[in-house]
Formats: structure tokens, sequence, C-alpha cells
């Protein structure tokens, strides 16, 4: 990790992250952050806004510094962070945890982050500009790698390579083994890993993003020894950032397709930037430029952070409790919460140059879940939208396809009945003029003539009559019907 002196005892560094003085950072902090009082239970969240507020920017100079790199680049100040927070999880010593209870048994500060944003808007610059800004450790330029992520064998192969062994007759063997410790994955669009996930062999791209975050052990331990690949629990770091868009990224919050607590362990990010300046600042240089942060030897111990503020402590406990006992219930979304956020203040304090979490520490990573959580639920909120207005289109087809369907039956309808009415008027015309010695045909029989048509027979009658194809004349009780002057436009047709 690049905030520690290069020593075998971690000491805090002389400078912290960025190149100032301890008296210098304490002068530029804001005021209302100096001391922070203990937190209320659901006081842990910020506001609905989806970027952090100018307060977190400058409450201390690397925060700044972030921020100016940001939009030197024409990129999202949220976007870098969780960038450079994913990038820097993957620096770490495997060993390097934050206890938060006290308890000497810390969590992993495994960060990975999705940087959310419409085609254009730039989360590919936002990964860019992180990796110019947090360059890889001087100890680490040989081994870390950066990968693409495409499959849960993938993302332990990506640890491995070729290692001397030595063979079953003492002779000098190359064996495939673990080979460096430290990998950040980097996906410019999650729609593919999606893709991957609910296909029929994905559920182990799932399961390895969770069990990576809790910092588990990785692997098929029945798989041949040909194909064993394992990462055992302490032996790797990684850090994973993957950038979606709002229209695709629906299917992460779908337990059935991607399984549950998954999107829960991501830090979620904004790609816009609404107080974009209009003149960029100047590019800050790296983070990690001065001699104090050029990270810590590979034999260097594993530092484990520590909350040292007592009430926030304490009420982290009685949450833990109230839910262990059975008194209280988090929702999916919180399950994590409270990790996640002393791993993001760990973060801040090692930025800091210190290994003690501060309250302003804790303070400053709420905004940040805060803020990440705003994001999260204005996803879920437009997959819902999207999905309600595929199906009220879906719908519209469907009745659209009902209409035209009915109009095309009515008009076919239409048609046979005229064609009917047609072929009626005309039987009853040849059936009058069929028999020259009959001067003139009865109703009755006319009726029967008409067969088939007898439902179109008293309007074809009528028809017949008034366009002057047939004479009616009176015959008793009814009438009788001889050829009409005009029955020859029927008859010759």
């Amino acid at each position: 990790m690049t905030t520690f002196n290069p020593t075998d005892q971690w000491e805090p560094p002389e400078e912290p992250l960025g190149g100032w003085t301890a008296e210098e950072a304490a002068e530029m902090r804001p005021a209302h952050l100096a001391v922070v009082p203990a937190l209320e239970t659901g006081s842990s969240l910020a506001g609905p806004a989806l970027n952090l507020p100018d307060e977190f920017w400058t409450a201390r100079p690397v925060l700044r510094h972030i921020r100016d790199a940001a939009r030197s680049r024409f990129a999202s100040p949220d976007a870098v962070l969780g960038a450079v927070l994913a990038r820097q999880s993957a620096y770490l010593n495997p060993g390097d945890n934050v206890d938060l209870y006290s308890t000497g048994n810390g969590a992993p500060m495994t960060v990975f982050a999705i940087i959310l944003g419409h085609p254009g808007t730039g989360k590919g610059q936002a990964v860019r500009c992180a990796t110019d800004l947090l360059t890889v450790p001087k100890h680490l330029t040989d081994e870390f790698r950066a990968r693409s992520l495409g499959s849960g064998e993938g993302m332990i192969e990506a640890y491995y390579g070729m290692a001397d062994d030595i063979g079953p007759k003492g002779e000098p063997v190359k064996v495939r083994a673990q080979v460096r410790s430290n990998v950040l994955f980097e996906l410019d669009e999650g729609e593919s890993l999606l893709k991957v996930i609910t296909g029929r062999s994905g559920t182990t791209v799932a399961q390895m993003i969770r069990s990576a975050w809790s910092g588990e052990n990785l692997g098929q331990a029945n798989a041949s020894a040909e194909r064993d690949r394992q990462l055992l629990a302490g032996g790797y770091s990684m850090g994973l950032v993957i950038g979606f868009q709002p229209d695709t990224i629906g299917p992460l919050f779908d337990p059935k397709q991607v399984g549950g607590g998954t999107p829960h362990r991501f830090l979620f990010c904004s790609a816009l930037d609404p107080d974009a300046p209009e003149e960029l600042p100047p590019w800050p240089g790296p983070l990690n430029s001065t001699p104090t942060n050029s990270g810590p030897r590979p034999d260097a111990p594993p530092v484990q952070h520590v909350l040292k503020d007592r009430a926030i402590r304490a009420e982290i406990i009685a949450t833990r409790r109230a839910v262990l006992t059975g008194h209280t219930t988090l929702s999916e979304q919180d399950t994590h919460a409270t990790q996640f956020r002393g791993r993001i203040a760990a973060h801040l304090a090692r930025w800091d140059g210190r290994q003690d979490v501060t309250a302003e520490d804790w303070e400053l990573a709420g905004m940040v879940m805060g803020t990440s959580a705003a994001v999260r639920d204005s996803a879920i909120a437009h997959g819902r939208s999207l999905a309600a207005r595929e199906a009220e289109e879906r719908a519209q087809r469907v009745v659209s396809v009902g209409v035209r369907t009915a109009d095309a039956v009515a008009e076919n309808t239409e048609k046979r009945e005229q064609v009917a009415f047609t072929n009626c008027v005309s039987v009853l015309v040849r059936r009058v003029a069929r028999d020259a010695n009959v001067p003139a045909v009865e109703h009755r029989q006319l009726k029967d003539a008409s067969g088939r048509y007898r439902a179109h027979f008293s309007a074809a009658l009528d028809y017949a009559v008034d366009r002057g194809y047939l004479v009616p004349e009176k015959a008793g009780r009814g009438n009788r019907y001889r050829v009409g002057p005009n029955a020859p436009e029927v008859l010759d047709a």
C-alpha cells in the first residue's frame, strides 16, 4: 500500500498521502469536521444526493487532490474515488484488515466499485484517471496485474503462473502455482459480465465475487491435481471496478439470476459531475509521488486498523448484538453496510498516514456509503421504471395487434357480406327472368330461391326494385315480380 514507510515495523509515514504535512492537512480541514459527535442509530448515511457533497472533498487535502485530478481529466470525482479505492484495495498486503470491535479479529479491506452512467459519461475515463493517480507501488511492479473479468476460474487463474519446483527425481521442473497476491479486475461494461453470471455456468462468478469480497478461500477443493486452483484466505488482495449503464444493470439486483448479497458488496459511484467547472484545473500529479509513499516491503507485517472512537464502537456493537439476539433485523441492503463503511474509513485513515480509525474517518466514510446507497437505489428505481415501460409497450403492442386483427376481421366480414348481398340480388333477378312463359314470380317463390343468401333476401329485393331490376305488382295479399327495365345490368354481368 502506498501510504506506508517501507520498514519492517509499520509506522505512520512522515507525510500523509499526497505530500502534505499533518499541520497543513489540519489547517485545510473544515472546522465542522474537527470533532464529530457520537452518531445515532440510523444517522450513518448521507442524504439522497447522487454525488458526494463539497464538504467531503474539502475535508482533507488528499480528497481535494482526487477531485482536482478527476476534473482535470473530464471525469466524475465520485467515479474516480471509487476506482482509486478499488485499485488501492488491490495493492494491499493480503493480511491488512480493519477491526471495528477491538476483538483482534479484523475484516479484509477489499473494495469493489461500480461506476454507473449512460454511454459517453466517462466511466472508462474515470478508471484511466485512477490508474494515473494511484500508480503501482515499486515493490509490486513485477507482480501486480490488472485484468479483465470474465469467469470465476479466470479470477483465480490471474494469480497463477509458472513457478520453479523439484520433480520426483530431484530434477528442476516448472509447475503451475500462485505467483502473485495482488490483482485488480476492471470491466468497461458490466452487461457482458451479467450475461456470464445469468448463463448456465455463471453462478460461480457471482459466488466468487461474494467470497472474494469477504476474504474467503476461493476455488474448488475437489478439483483434480491438474485443475486444482485455489486462493487461500489471507493469501490474496483484490480490487474490482465495473462500469454499468442504468439500462443494463437491472439483473444485478435480481437474486434469482445473480444470487442474494452480490450488489451490496459494491460501492456505487455516479459517472456524472453536476458541478463540473467550466475551466479544467491542472493535473495535480499522482498521489503516491513522494518517497515516503513508495509502499511497504513485501516482508512488512500486515497492518490492522482499529476503530478508536468508543461511542461509535459501542453503537456498532449494540446493533450487532441486537441482530444476533433477534431483537432487530437488517434489510438486505444494510447487511454489509457497517463493515463496508469500516473498510472505507480504514482506507481514509491510511491516506492520512494513520493506523487508527477516527470519528472523522467514520463520518467521511458515512458520506461515501450514503451517496453509494442513493446511486444504488436510483439504479433500482430506474430498472423498475424501465421494466414497467417495457411491460406497457408490450401490452400496447398486444392491443395494437388485437385492434389490427379486429379491423381486418371486420373488413373481411364486410367484404363477404357485400359479396353475399350482390349474389342475392343476382339470384333474384335471374330467377324472375329464367322462365319467359311466366310473366311474374310470387314473393314466396323468390324467397325460396334466395337459398343460402336468405339473410340478405329482404334488403336485396328492395334494392332490386329500387334499381329497376325488378318491378312489383299486386297479387292478392302480396306481390309478384317481373323483369324490370334495368335487369340487363345484372343479367349481362
